[in-house]
């Protein structure tokens, strides 16, 4: 946002990476730090040596592009993705195939900034679209799909053992007050790994609550004479559970799968800083690169699907037309 910021003149001057592509702008300077007050930070790449030991091409590759990118290249490289809104797998493939010669000769204006303005809604569904969708789509399915399987039968506990159910609805309430980003680094520790499954895990914690609430609010609700009769016809505890009390809450239980739907669609963006991609790996790319339109390519569909999400239980939870 630093650059929006210098635009518009709030701010006079502020920290920039040599290699971002807004500096191939005229408007801007880049300072010279003679006094060499500020660190130096260079690129390293590292990788386990028995994903690479097999495949010696992948270094020869790497070592041949040492000392081969200046920071002239990695602008205008840069300026491809994030402008242009090129692949960034598309603009390695053409660097290497036409070498840096060509790209050095590449020149931005400033105009071009703002050109992509009117290709946004069509840069959306660009190169990554069908694997961030897949990704953010299995995350919540997943998650919430199990938090239906666990949170009903909880639910249950809760309202036909009020005192040891208080306990596991105590826990679950414990666990929403814990930030996002926070129960993540706990679970990649718990977990010793990142992306799928700390991500999962989060959001079937956070799905829980709301299903668990929903059904035990709802059993409570149902009319006391109704219960009287059902046990005065010789219906146990479990057919009138399932054939009488289950049924009659239903409205709440998929008010609260909505709610959870909802919620666990909106966190699933978060997942993208673990490294479980989705509709929040734009989103985080677009935070790392001051790119509020790349932000908003992910913020947009992550919000289609909750709607989406939301429209899809509430048909479910219409009555049968002949029923």
């Amino acid at each position: 946002m630093g650059y929006e910021a210098l635009d518009h003149s709030q701010i006079d001057i502020m920290d920039a990476y040599s290699t971002d592509p807004r500096l191939l702008d005229a408007g801007y300077e880049l300072l010279t730090d003679d006094a060499g007050y500020f660190a130096s930070y260079k690129a390293l790449l590292i990788y386990r040596i028995e994903s690479v030991e097999n495949q010696p091409k992948i270094i020869e590759t790497l070592q041949s592009l040492e000392s081969s990118l200046s920071e002239q290249t990695m602008q205008l490289l840069n300026a491809k993705v994030e402008i242009e809104r090129k692949s960034p797998t598309d603009v390695i493939k053409e660097y290497l195939h036409k070498g840096a010669e060509q790209t050095q000769t590449g020149k931005l204006k400033s105009g071009d900034l703002g050109a992509n303005s009117s290709k946004f809604m069509s840069s959306i569904f660009e190169y990554d679209f069908l694997r961030i969708t897949y990704q953010h789509t299995l995350l919540v399915f997943a998650s919430l799909i199990t938090a239906v399987l666990f949170g009903i039968p909880l639910g249950v506990w809760v309202y036909a053992k009020p005192q040891s159910g208080g306990y596991v609805l105590t826990l679950i309430s414990i666990i929403q007050t814990i930030p996002a980003l926070a129960l993540l680094s706990f679970l990649i520790l718990l977990v010793h790994s990142i992306g799928f499954w700390p991500a999962f895990i989060a959001l079937l914690l956070y799905a829980l609550l709301p299903i668990i609430e929903s059904t035990h609010s709802g059993l409570q609700l149902v009319d006391p004479a109704v219960k009287e009769a059902s046990k005065a016809l010789g219906a146990g505890f479990w057919i009138q559970l399932f054939k009488i009390e289950l049924p009659l809450c239903r409205p709440s239980i998929f008010s609260g799968v909505q709610v959870a739907a909802v919620w666990t669609t909106g966190t699933a963006t978060i997942a993208a800083f673990v490294g479980a991609g989705g509709y929040g790996e734009r989103i985080a790319q677009g935070l790392s690169t001051n790119n509020t339109e790349l932000m908003l390519e992910g913020a947009i569909p992550a919000a289609m699907f909750s709607l989406g999400m939301r429209y899809l239980i509430s048909q479910m939870n219409k009555p049968h037309p002949y029923a």
